[in-house]
């Protein structure tokens, strides 16, 4: 039964791995993504995108807000999104000496 369950929880990790990587793929042509990682489940973006993104979370847009308003799907992207955002704030902050 336990190695049923863990089986279970492992195809579903799968399935949400490639179902992220297709949706990381979908967005590739977006004008802020320079590349994509080797395995093709991240963006390497561009320093156009950065820029955006610190003045649209400037002026007191939300992290999602912000990432929709720069063309890509925060429902689709909602691991990736986590992490550019958390970064931007950190380095927003270290700006700022806070």
């Amino acid at each position: 039964m336990a190695q049923e369950r863990k089986k279970n929880r492992q195809q579903q990790t799968e399935a949400q791995r490639l179902a992220h990587r297709d949706a990381v793929i979908e967005h590739s042509d977006n004008k802020f993504v320079a590349e994509l990682t080797k395995n093709m489940d991240a963006f390497i973006y561009t320093k156009d995108f950065y820029v955006a993104l610190y003045k649209r979370l400037e002026s007191g847009m939300t992290s999602i807000e912000a990432y929709e308003s720069l063309g890509f799907d925060t429902k689709k992207l909602r691991k990736e999104l986590c992490s550019v955002c958390d970064q931007a704030r950190k380095t927003e902050s270290e700006e700022r000496g806070v």
